[in-house]
This record gives structure tokens, C-alpha cells and sequence, in this order.
């Protein structure tokens, strides 16, 4: 009887120990409502432009109550221009733009700019 019981318990140990050395299952794409939270987290910004430094990829925005921003410019980045697609190069100062960006505001990264129609004759007319 000692010998059955002490067979049994070395069954279980080893399979035991089989099922626990499994390799984890593959992750999973993220749920669809966890993809859009993560999309809500951007943040949006409006105003016209003070500063492009294209070679260094940052943007300075100042908005209507006189705040500024310096934004770099993000890998994926969107930059658009009349409706078209653009570089950061194309943005002058005094430009009108709505930027959408992520991060916190003492480092914020650019996820899309785009330049608002109209802006730069506007600001020129008195």
C-alpha cells in the first residue's frame, strides 16, 4: 500500500510540473475598446504657429490666450497642408493649426497637424 501511494504521488508531482512548463499562450491583439481609449488619450491644441525648426523636428504653437507649446514632431506623424499631405517645413509662421498630440505637456509629440484653410491670408488683412 506504501508503494501505491508513493507512486501516485510521484504521478502527480510529475504531471504537475509538465502542465506548469507549458509556454504561455500568444498575446492577443488589444480589444477594441482598449484601442480607442488609447486613441482618446491624444490631446488637441489650436492656435497659430510661432516657430517651425523642420531640422529639429519641433513646432511652437501659441493659442488664443497667449499659451505656447513645443511640440516634436512624431515618427508617425501627420502633417497636412490644404488638404493635402505635407512636411513640417511646409508650416510658416503665423499659420493656424490644430495639432493633436500625446505625452505630457512639457514633452508633447505630434500625432497630426494640419493647417487650418484660410489662416495665413487672414492674419496678413487688417
Amino acid at each position: 500500500m506504501k508503494h501505491v501511494s508513493a507512486l501516485a504521488f510521484v504521478l502527480a508531482l510529475g504531471v504537475g510540473t509538465s502542465w506548469a512548463a507549458e509556454p504561455a499562450a500568444p498575446a492577443k491583439e488589444m480589444p477594441k475598446k482598449e484601442a480607442k481609449a488609447a486613441k482618446a488619450a491624444a490631446a488637441k491644441f489650436a492656435g497659430t504657429a510661432e516657430s517651425v525648426d523642420a531640422a529639429a523636428g519641433k513646432l511652437t504653437v501659441k493659442d488664443k490666450a497667449g499659451k505656447a507649446m513645443t511640440f516634436t514632431l512624431g515618427a508617425d506623424a501627420k502633417v497636412m497642408k490644404g488638404g493635402k499631405k505635407a512636411a513640417l517645413a511646409d508650416i510658416m509662421a503665423g499659420d493656424s493649426l490644430a495639432v493633436t498630440y500625446e505625452g505630457m505637456a512639457d514633452a508633447p509629440v505630434i500625432k497630426s497637424v494640419k493647417v487650418m484653410k484660410g489662416a495665413k491670408a487672414k492674419a496678413g488683412k487688417k
